[in-house]
Order: C-alpha cells, then sequence, then structure tokens
C-alpha cells in the first residue's frame, strides 16, 4: 500500500476511535442524568436508561469497525490445502494485504484486545442471537436494557438478558457474551494515540513527496 492509501486508513480509524470514545461520553452522561432524576420524572429516567444503551452500541459499533481494518474476517483453510496454498489465497484478497500493512505501520501486537472476533459477531449477527434465544427460551423469559449488578435479580440466566449493563464493573452483556467496556475504552484511546501520530508523519511524508 502506497502513502496515500496508508494516510486515508489512518484518517478513517482516527475519526472511528474519536467515534467509539465519544460514545463513552455520552454513556458516563446518560448515567448521571439517570441518577440526577427524580421518582417523579420517569419519562427522563426512562429517556436516559435508553440513551445508556444506544451510547454503548454506538462505541461497540465503531470499536468493531476499528477491529475490521485491522483484523478482517479471513477464509479458513480448506481441507488438503497446504500452509502455501492458503497463504497465496489469502494474501491475493486485498482486505488482507491492506490489513497486513496497517498492523505493520502501527506497529500492532497480535494479541491486541480490539481484535477479538466475539466483538465482530456481536453486531453482525444480531439477529441471530434474537432468534436463538426464541428457539430455545420455552418459558419466554427476556430480560431487556438491564441496568444494575446481576445479583439484584434472581433466577435470571444470563441468556435471558438481551441488554445488561454492570456500571460497577463497567461490562456490557448480551445472552452470556461479556464486553469489558473499560479494557476496550483504554484501547481506543491508544489507538488514537497511535493513529494520530501515524497519521502526521504519513501527512509529513506525502507533503515531503509532493515537494521532491
Amino acid at each position: 500500500m502506497d502513502s496515500f492509501g496508508q494516510f486515508i486508513y489512518a484518517s478513517e480509524i482516527v475519526s472511528q476511535c474519536k467515534f467509539a470514545l465519544g460514545g463513552l461520553g455520552q454513556l458516563n452522561f446518560a448515567l448521571k442524568s439517570i441518577q440526577e432524576s427524580s421518582d417523579a420524572q420517569p419519562e427522563r429516567s426512562q429517556f436516559f436508561c435508553n440513551e445508556v444503551f444506544r451510547s454503548i452500541h454506538s462505541f461497540l459499533s465503531h470499536a468493531s469497525n476499528i477491529s475490521r481494518l485491522f483484523w478482517p474476517a479471513v477464509p479458513e483453510r480448506l481441507n488438503e490445502e497446504s500452509e502455501e496454498a492458503y497463504e497465496a489465497r489469502i494474501s491475493s484478497q486485498p482486505s488482507v494485504a491492506r490489513a497486513r500493512a496497517l498492523r505493520a505501520a502501527f506497529g500492532l501486537p497480535d494479541d491486541h484486545v480490539l481484535k477479538s472476533r466475539k466483538l465482530h459477531d456481536l453486531l453482525e449477527h444480531f439477529d441471530e442471537k434474537l432468534d436463538q434465544w426464541r428457539a430455545t427460551n420455552a418459558h419466554q423469559n427476556i430480560i431487556n436494557d438491564y441496568i444494575g449488578p446481576k445479583d439484584d435479580i434472581i433466577g435470571a440466566a444470563e441468556t435471558y438478558m438481551m441488554r445488561w449493563f454492570d456500571p460497577s464493573k463497567g461490562t456490557f452483556t448480551f445472552r452470556g457474551e461479556t464486553f469489558d467496556l473499560q479494557a476496550l475504552s483504554t484501547a481506543a484511546d491508544e489507538m488514537l494515540q497511535r493513529a494520530t501520530k501515524v497519521e502526521e508523519q504519513l501527512r509529513e511524508k506525502l507533503k515531503n513527496e509532493a515537494l521532491a
């Protein structure tokens, strides 16, 4: 990938990081507003409860976009396919080549928090998760948009909980799949610092190339 291509991707990653962190800012504002709401303001409280989950979904959506730019879906190795043939096949895919170039430019470790396939799959297969709940839950038990520790609900399986946010732990759970929002937030903030630096380096490189 040439310098201009890397610059465009770096700029997009900067934007996605800012969008993600903006979602967390809105989450904190919504939580504070719920605490400040009185018993006489049920509509206000419900509005900000909805904002909590909208903000979390926004954060996870943008975090997933960052993840896909660096770690896109890769085809599985075919039966009896050699490692050399498999490598040649996936290397020819533009998304794989792009991701490898970006990871090298950003110096990312292979075990980065944002690499999580769980982060990809939650949003990509959201409808299928609902289908699984309907097919396996004979009693149609469901808890939607719950804010608080799980201990407050007695006898509730995590698979009954469609969206559950525990502010004390900073975790979001959807049907048993838990995301550490604090860890993801730290990773997104660190990624923003990397992306800003890479973007600036590439901008300077392009400027020098134009003057040469």
